[in-house]
């Protein structure tokens, strides 16, 4: 019986290729026998120790083989790992590259979109703003036009709501007006006409009125308007304050709101306030202070508000309104208590109701008692003095009522003067009013 030459398996005598089997006694190959080369194929010839040192030769040989080939495969799968992880790192780079280059880009256009969205509102900002104005101009105007429909509105409800009366003056004028535009100077003679409480004759349905007509129209103009109408002579101007004066009414010309005190010559017990228009006691001494121009042609009237806070019944108020002549007067004497240094001069005592003369020589010539008339509110009163230069006159009025002429034959460029006795002082709370001079009296301490 032949001995078999099997070899045990063994793992490390397998290859990538395949099991190692010997030929059999028949020839014939195994299945899983690897072909093998005609001069690598065992002799059946040699002995049993020689074929198996063979075998054991060709195993070392192929586990040689295979170590290379594995050492090779390691090698190269190492290769092909580094150029992996090389072409992992040159991708990654270039995809942060990518990145990078998408994100400048974003920020690009981001910035770019931020730039557009300034802009808009910049230019929003702008349109808000020309809107703004716009509207603000708009809301002036509507105001202004609301305010002017509301004055409108008021003028016509006055107006339909007097008393229409028809006046015939000197059987020359008719003349159509209201009972408030009548009645508008408050004390005047014309308003207690027609105030109501005396009954009207009438003349064919009119107000017959027995004056020159074409100078009465301009009082009733004078009176609408509130302003002296357009004179075209000395004859016209002395024609119309005729007729004031008739009636009653104060003639408060534009130029006796622009008088001014002049600060030479007023007094140190007296303060000037508010541009030389208002003047006030200081001190308990006496003081004068005189206009900075005469009165004239051109301005013949002169206005006084002033204001006493004591009993004027009771307690004397000695505040002097008058004219006198500045050329012979010296600015040191304008504390002085004696009449001989004020000569020239035509005073009226307001709340004494008297009128004192003094000549060109300082004396005192004359007194007129009972002149002027009590009012309601006796410590406010509108003091006016006017000059008539033709006549040569000086008439003076309070709160609108003309007290008739105080003085003849008075002469021109007399400046208008106010005088504080020293019994006069000054609660030191004066007010400008409409231009006019302000003088403010303190109550007599007791």
């Amino acid at each position: 019986m032949s001995e078999s030459n099997e070899i045990p398996e063994d793992d490390n005598s397998i290859s990538s290729f395949g099991d190692y089997r010997p030929y059999s006694e028949d020839n014939s190959m195994s299945p899983n026998a690897v072909h093998q080369p005609s001069e690598l194929r065992p002799d059946h010839s040699d002995n049993s120790s020689d074929t198996a040192n063979f075998v054991q030769d060709d195993l070392l040989e192929n586990e040689e083989v295979q170590e290379e080939y594995l050492n090779e495969s390691n090698g190269l799968l190492e290769e092909g790992r580094n150029m992996e992880v090389a072409l992992s790192e040159e991708q990654r780079s270039q995809s942060d590259i990518k990145i990078a280059e998408a994100a400048d880009e974003i920020l690009y256009n981001l910035s770019n979109e931020n730039a557009k969205i300034d802009k808009v509102k910049n230019e929003l900002k702008t349109q808000k703003e020309l809107f703004d104005k716009y509207l603000a101009e708009e809301k002036q105007n509507q105001a202004a036009e609301r305010e002017k429909w509301e004055e409108n509105r008021r003028k016509a409800a006055k107006l339909f709501g007097q008393d229409v009366i028809e006046l015939n003056v000197g059987g020359t004028h008719k003349l159509v007006t209201t009972k408030a535009t009548l009645c508008k100077a408050q004390g005047s003679t014309l308003a207690a006409m027609f105030n109501g409480k005396h009954k009207l004759k009438l003349h064919k349905g009119q107000v017959f009125i027995d004056r020159d007509g074409d100078t009465f129209s301009k009082v009733l103009s004078y009176l609408r308007n509130d302003k002296v109408p357009l004179l075209k002579d000395e004859l016209e101007k002395a024609l119309f304050r005729e007729e004031l004066n008739y009636w009653a009414i104060p003639y408060n010309s534009p130029a006796a709101a622009k008088m001014l005190f002049d600060s030479q010559w007023c007094a140190s017990s007296l303060r000037l306030e508010s541009t030389n228009t208002v003047i006030s006691k200081r001190t308990l001494q006496h003081g004068t202070v005189y206009c900075a121009s005469p009165l004239t042609p051109q301005r013949p009237y002169v206005e006084f508000k002033v204001t006493v806070n004591a009993d004027v019944q009771t307690q004397k108020a000695n505040v002097f309104i008058g004219l006198v002549d500045r050329a012979r007067h010296d600015p040191g004497n304008l504390l002085s208590t004696f009449w001989k240094d004020s000569p020239c001069s035509f005073y009226w005592d307001v709340w004494n109701y008297k009128l004192i003369k003094v000549n060109e020589n300082g004396v005192q010539t004359g007194i007129v008692g009972e002149y002027g008339c009590k009012c309601k509110n006796e410590n406010t009163n509108i003091i006016g003095m006017s000059y008539d230069h033709k006549k040569r006159t000086v008439t003076f009025y309070k709160n609108g009522i003309c007290l008739g002429v105080g003085f003849h034959n008075v002469p021109n460029n007399l400046y208008p003067c106010l005088l504080y006795t020293s019994d006069a002082a000054d609660d030191m709370q004066c007010v400008d009013l409409g231009g006019r001079r302000i003088i403010k009296k303190k109550k007599k301490k007791k």
